[in-house]
């Protein structure tokens, strides 16, 4: 009889572990997901797909589309981009330990790495768990635990360390009245026994965890008979709480990140096909009539698989009767047919990034309202606000349970970033150039040139001290000679501003100008010969000061956009 403790789930497990396990493997990529979620075709043959060969296996003999298959993957890009934009503000832990900063985990992750695969599971799961742990204190006659000097539980390692668990490797739990402090949890894992012992074979085992307030009890079953223990071991920890904190809400409702999943398995399943009709179209396959094969055998006195070898080369005709067409000749698909699946899978990725929220990158010739990208920016901030928060709210709550259950683990305040700025760097730079154009007080002007200092920190990554530097001497000097000479162009020395400053379609067209110039698209000679004549009242001096700076100018570069890893 089964041993319900083996295998009792709790319901939002039972309607979601299908799709928790794709999703974690989605974003972990690889051959794991390629192996979950490659189909195989309604008429495929099995050489076509198996093939005669295997990745590990027999190398000799053809590989099948299984094994050719490749993933692009969009997934874990999304996963791990949404972390760096969360973890691009400052996140600061004042008060905490330097050693835990440097290993907070059991496998010598970081606090700042640890974060960021707790909010990769976050992401992929709609919901995780940070699981706090200690090496067992040892006990004195009476089995109580023995105090220890910090020295000594150095030298033995006995340390609160902190353990990431995906959402489906809690497989049931149960929270007290109110939705309070957890009342019992139980976990999951795949272990090996024998492991340590280099001559025997590891045992795959089965390791469930039975966590209640102070201690709990470990059930080991083999893989085969998953339902039933065969030993178990209890366990206390140095204080009465179930240690797991859960990071997000969890729920048996799908998330999003599961439509993203099914479209990144639908663009892994067409880019097979795509490969494999390329494959095809490189080799076309023979057609010949009946009749050929007759002839290479009266004329090569050969019998008819020596015959059907001479005729088809390396690939393997297709035979129709006399009384087809009786041409040899070569199928294969159009030129046309071909582009239809990178079509589609260009499409697809399209309504990937859809879902996520966020634009894989942008069309230069789409126009967009000014509101419409505010308010499509405050969604990604609001995201990004919510995100920090969950963390935020999870690592503190974890600082928390360490000190409960190891009153020398230095409590610490972890903040993080309430405000993204997620805009348009480029769109930003030329919208603080346009208003560099206007006759502005000296205030603005360094309140303007400030505003420049904070883009070039956001992008050149400056530290805080040379952050302030930056800012100091902005707000201490009037505005850069360049902006400075844009400026001039709008504000005529004599002040009839209104006779001859440019609307903000000429200033626009002005700046398209200089920034060609600057990129090098256009010669500095010609461009202010163009600017001359296009803004006539605009003076040969002004212009000149307009385009000086530009000539030694090199664009910085461009850095990658959309979802890199």
């Amino acid at each position: 009889m089964a041993d319900p403790r083996l295998t009792r789930l709790h319901p939002y497990i039972r309607d979601r572990q299908e799709q928790l396990v794709l999703n974690y493997k989605a974003i972990e990529g690889g051959r794991p997901y390629i192996a979950a979620r490659l189909s195989r075709h309604a008429c495929e043959s099995e050489t076509s797909w198996q093939g005669t060969r295997t990745i590990g296996g027999n190398v000799a003999g053809i590989q099948g589309r299984k094994d050719r298959a490749f993933l692009v993957n969009y997934a874990g890009r999304i996963a791990r981009k949404i972390n760096q934009l969360v973890t691009s503000g400052d996140i600061t832990r004042e008060g905490i330990d330097p050693k835990f900063e440097r290993d907070a985990s059991a496998t010598g992750l970081s606090i700042g790495q640890f974060m960021d695969r707790v909010g990769e599971f976050l992401t992929a799961g709609g919901w995780a768990w940070i699981g706090i742990d200690r090496m067992a204190a040892p006990v004195d006659d009476q089995g109580q635990p023995r105090q220890r000097s910090q020295a000594e539980r150095e030298a033995s390692g006995d340390r609160v360390w902190w353990t990431a668990w995906r959402a489906h490797e809690v497989v049931d739990w149960r929270f007290g009245p109110g939705g309070n402090a957890l009342e019992w949890l139980i976990t999951e894992e795949r272990k090996e026994e024998g492991g340590d012992d280099p001559n025997k074979a590891p045992v795959p085992m089965i390791l469930r965890t039975i966590w209640t307030p102070g201690g709990g009890v470990r059930l080991y079953a083999k893989a085969e008979t998953p339902d039933k223990v065969e030993r178990e071991e209890k366990f206390t920890i140095g204080s009465p709480v179930v240690p797991f904190v859960p990071v997000g809400v969890p729920t048996g409702c799908p998330c999003w990140f599961d439509d993203v999943e099914m479209v990144c398995a639908s663009i892994l399943n067409l880019e097979s096909a795509h490969n494999e009709n390329l494959v095809q179209s490189v080799f076309p396959q023979l057609i010949m009539p009946t009749g050929i094969i007759e002839w290479i055998m009266q004329q090569a006195n050969c019998n008819f698989d020596r015959a059907v070898t001479m005729a088809r080369g390396l690939n393997y005709p297709i035979i129709e009767p006399a009384e087809a067409k009786g041409v040899t000749r070569y199928l294969q698909p159009s030129a046309s047919d071909l582009e239809a699946i990178p079509n589609e899978i260009i499409r697809r990725r399209a309504d990937l990034f859809e879902i996520v929220g966020m634009a894989l990158s942008r069309d230069s010739a789409q126009v967009e309202s000014a509101e419409a990208k505010r308010i499509g920016l405050l969604d990604v901030s609001a995201v990004l606000a919510q995100r920090a928060e969950i963390l935020q709210t999870a690592e503190g709550a974890s600082v928390a349970m360490s000190e409960k259950i190891d009153q020398a683990f230095k409590i610490y305040a972890p903040i993080y970033p309430t405000a993204f700025d997620v805009g348009d760097i480029k769109g930003e730079l030329e919208s603080l150039l346009l208003i560099s154009t206007a006759a502005l007080p000296d205030g603005a002007k360094r309140e303007l040139a400030k505003a420049f200092v904070r883009k070039l920190i956001k992008v050149g990554k400056v530290d805080k001290v040379r952050e302030a530097e930056l800012l100091a001497e902005a707000d201490e000097d009037q505005v850069p000679d360049e902006l400075a000479a844009f400026s001039a162009a709008g504000r005529p020395a004599d002040g009839a501003i209104q006779d001859t400053a440019l609307n903000g379609a000429q200033v626009a067209s002005l700046l398209e100008i200089a920034i060609q110039a600057a990129s090098k698209g256009l010669p500095i000679e010609t461009a202010k010969e163009i600017a001359q004549a296009a803004f006539p009242a605009i003076g040969p001096d002004e212009i000149a000061k307009i385009f000086a700076p530009l000539v030694n100018f090199k664009p910085a570069p461009q850095p990658a956009q959309g979802f890199a890893g």
